[in-house]
C-alpha cells in the first residue's frame, strides 16, 4: 500500500504540471463565475444555484478525468520511467493502481476546487446588498440549502469520474492516448444517453435481429452514468427521483464501485503481461 500511495503522489504532481489540466481548470472556474453573475442578474439570489453548474463542473471533471489518464501509463513507459520504479521492490499491479489513484485524486482536487469556488461565489452574492432591480430578498437556510445541494452532486460526479478514470487508465494499456481520449469520450457519452440506447433496441425489435442485440449490448457494457444524474432534481425536489439515501448508497453507488473494480482488475492483469 505504501507503494500505490507513493505512486500516486508522483503522479498527481506530474498531472497537476501539465498545462492542458489547468487550462481546463482556469475555463471551468471562468464558466463557474460567469454562470453565477448571470443567474444573479436574471432570477435574483434566491435561484443563485443551478443544475447548469454543475454541468460545468461534470464536463470538465471529465475532460480532465480522461487527458489525465490517457497519459498516466503511456508517458512512464515512453520516457522509460517505468523500468526504474519497478527494478525496486514494486509489483506491477501495485505500480497501475497507484497511477490510478494519482489519475483519480488529481481529478479529486480540481473537481473539488471547482466546487470550492461555486459555494464561496454563492455565498458572495447571496451576502451582497439587496438590489431592487435585480436581486430579491433573500430567504433564511437559503445559502445552507444550495450548498448541501451542491456537495450531494459533487459526490455524484466524483463517483462517475472515478469510473471514467479507471476505464481511460485500463484503456491506456492497448489504445495510443489519442484513441484513447475518443473512446472514453465515447464511452462517457453513451454511459449519460443510456435511455437513448435502450429505446433505439426496443423500437428495432421488429427489424434486423443484429441491431438491437449490438444496442443491448451496448446498453449493459457501458457504465450507466445515466444513473447518476440527478442534476435536475438537485434545485427542484418536487421532480427528483424518489429515491433513498439508503437505495442510492447500497444500489447506484455499490454498482458504479463494482464496475469500476472489474475494470481495474483487466487492468492489472493486462499490464501484467503486457510486454514494454
Amino acid at each position: 500500500m505504501g507503494s500505490i500511495w507513493t505512486i500516486a503522489r508522483t503522479t498527481v504532481g506530474d498531472s497537476i504540471r501539465r498545462r492542458v489540466i489547468l487550462v481546463f481548470q482556469l475555463v471551468a472556474l471562468l464558466m463557474l463565475g460567469l454562470a453565477i453573475l448571470l443567474q444573479y442578474y436574471a432570477a435574483g439570489r434566491n435561484e443563485l444555484f443551478t443544475p447548469y453548474q454543475m454541468i460545468i463542473i461534470l464536463v470538465f471533471g471529465g475532460m480532465i478525468s480522461i487527458t489525465t489518464s490517457v497519459f498516466l501509463v503511456p508517458t512512464e513507459i515512453e520516457t522509460r520511467t517505468v523500468y526504474g520504479v519497478l527494478s525496486k521492490p514494486v509489483q506491477r499491479s501495485q505500480f497501475f493502481l497507484g497511477k490510478f489513484l494519482g489519475g483519480l485524486l488529481t481529478t479529486t482536487l480540481m473537481v473539488s476546487v471547482m466546487i470550492g469556488v461555486l459555494i464561496i461565489g454563492l455565498a458572495v452574492f447571496i451576502a451582497m446588498p439587496s438590489n431592487p432591480d435585480f436581486a430579491s430578498e433573500v430567504n433564511p437556510g437559503t445559502l445552507a440549502q444550495q450548498i448541501l445541494a451542491i456537495i450531494q452532486g459533487g459526490v455524484m460526479i466524483l463517483l462517475q469520474l472515478g469510473v471514467l478514470t479507471a476505464l481511460a487508465t485500463c484503456l491506456s494499456l492497448v489504445l495510443t492516448p489519442t484513441v484513447n481520449f475518443a473512446m472514453s469520450t465515447f464511452i462517457w457519452i453513451v454511459g449519460s444517453l443510456q435511455w437513448v440506447i435502450l429505446a433505439l433496441a426496443n423500437r428495432n425489435e421488429q427489424g434486423f435481429v443484429l441491431i438491437p442485440w449490438i444496442l443491448k449490448s451496448v446498453y449493459y457494457i457501458t457504465p450507466h452514468f445515466e444513473d447518476l444524474n440527478f442534476l435536475a432534481g438537485l434545485t427542484r425536489p418536487e421532480v427528483a427521483p424518489k429515491v433513498s439515501v439508503f437505495t442510492f448508497a447500497s444500489q447506484i453507488s455499490a454498482y458504479h464501485l463494482l464496475y469500476a473494480a472489474i475494470v481495474l482488475l483487466i487492468g492489472v492483469m493486462l499490464f501484467e503481461k503486457k510486454e514494454f
